[in-house]
């Protein structure tokens, strides 16, 4: 596996900029709506680059907190594959995170709703589900369990580059940790069965939703789900099944690795 240094950043303490309410300009209307609150495209007053402006309505103790970890996550984990986060401000009930603007918005978009529009080779495929992989291996490496890992939650530069986002639901682990999480988090599809069935889970519950987004990277399909039996059905037989079936096995501790992931893609890379 080539060198940490490669997907990690040195400049994790850059400093976050606290904005005044009047510094942030909302371009209307909103990119994105959800319980959380609003996502609008738009700039920092002074400067014409776009930001995304991630808006979050303050009903109670728990988005508080969520906001709270998201921006501490974010900040705490600066990378060249995670999205970065500029600045943060409040004003009554609403708290603002000003964040990094990605041309093409969402994976699930550029793979699904916008296909025609972006045909993607397989070697662009192979870059970015590297991409997707030395992100969520940079947070496991800084002992960060996302626990909503889906193409949803993954955003795309106009090369094509990708980075991870959304943390909300992410957790800063310790060893106890890893033996004690049984809270479900995360969204059905993508999610591991140990979390569904609320039995003890860790990081090889992230590396299982990173084979789903894997698989729809390289199939350009979305994983079937059975709802009655609440499990993913995927095809006997498809093209990325090397790559995908070892992060997507039942038993969490036969799954890869997200570092040997990152070894089977860059192995993937040299000889494609």
């Amino acid at each position: 596996m080539r060198s940490s240094d490669h997907y990690y950043d040195k400049n994790n303490d850059a400093s976050l900029v606290h904005f005044q309410p009047l510094q942030i300009k909302r371009d209307l209307p909103h990119i994105a709506r959800g319980s959380f609150g609003m996502v609008f495209k738009g700039h920092v007053e002074g400067t014409q680059d776009k930001v995304v402006i991630k808006d979050l309505e303050i009903q109670n103790d728990k988005s508080l907190d969520e906001w709270k970890k998201e921006v501490t996550v974010m900040v705490k984990n600066r990378s060249p594959y995670i999205a970065e986060i500029f600045g943060y401000a409040s004003e009554g009930t609403t708290l603002t995170i000003v964040m990094e603007f990605f041309e093409y918005g969402d994976l699930f978009n550029v793979l699904h709703k916008k296909k025609d529009i972006h045909p993607l080779s397989v070697l662009q495929r192979l870059r970015m589900a590297r991409h997707c992989a030395y992100g969520l291996a940079f947070l496991h490496k800084n002992q960060v369990l996302h626990r909503d890992i889906k193409s949803l939650n993954v955003l795309v530069c106009k090369d094509y580059s990708c980075k991870l986002t959304d943390f909300g639901c992410a957790k800063l682990m310790n060893a106890a940790d890893s033996l004690l999480l049984t809270v479900a988090t995360g969204t059905p599809l993508w999610m591991a069965p140990e979390v569904k069935t609320g039995s003890v889970y860790s990081y090889p519950a992230d590396v299982y939703s990173m084979g789903l987004v894997m698989y729809e990277i390289f199939e350009r399909q979305i994983p079937g789900y059975d709802q009655q039996r609440g499990m993913v059905v995927l095809p006997p037989q498809f093209s990325s099944a090397p790559l995908v079936l070892g992060c997507i096995h039942m038993i969490p501790h036969m799954r890869m690795t997200m570092e040997q992931v990152v070894e089977n893609l860059d192995d993937s890379i040299r000889r494609s």
